[in-house]
């Protein structure tokens, strides 16, 4: 079996909006989809209307035959561009929004800072690491995790 692609840890915004994409792809397949079967539906009750039932529709037969073509194709073309939509739906990668419960699965290199790896209790002295190894600052830019309330800021 193949193998679930996993997925990509994303923001908020970019979560939501490939939600949003999704969501409208589905609905634009789903209602050419059935505007399609709709129409094919129309061409094949007209068809046993006027082949089974005898029943006439005032119009020449080259106009009826025209008129049915016209019909299946486009049911055919709107089938057909639901497929494309359900494709479309297909290709868009998986993701998933960024949680306290997920950001350790974040790679290092996409990471601008990460936490150092000591207790919270001992994470106040200690100055947040550059997520790049190697890639050291100076003291002074570094951040320091700080606890309490946002208001009390010197």
């Amino acid at each position: 079996m193949s193998e679930k692609p996993k997925k990509q840890l994303v923001g908020w915004s970019v979560y939501l909006i490939t939600l949003c994409q999704r969501t409208a792809l589905r609905g634009a397949a789903s209602f050419s989809g059935c505007a399609g079967v709709i129409f094919l539906l129309a061409a094949i009750v007209t068809l046993i209307r006027v082949i089974v039932l005898h029943q006439d529709l005032n119009l020449s037969t080259s106009e009826f035959i025209l008129g049915m073509a016209g019909i299946g194709a486009i049911g055919l073309l709107l089938l057909f561009l639901s497929s494309l939509f359900f494709q479309d739906v297909k290709e868009i990668e998986p993701v998933a929004p960024i949680t306290r419960h997920n950001v350790g699965d974040l790679s290092e290199f996409g990471t601008l800072v990460r936490p150092s790896d000591l207790p919270p209790s001992q994470q106040q002295a200690e100055l947040l690491r550059a997520a790049q190894p190697g890639h050291e600052m100076p003291p002074e830019e570094l951040l320091r995790a700080t606890q309490g309330n946002r208001d009390s800021r010197p």
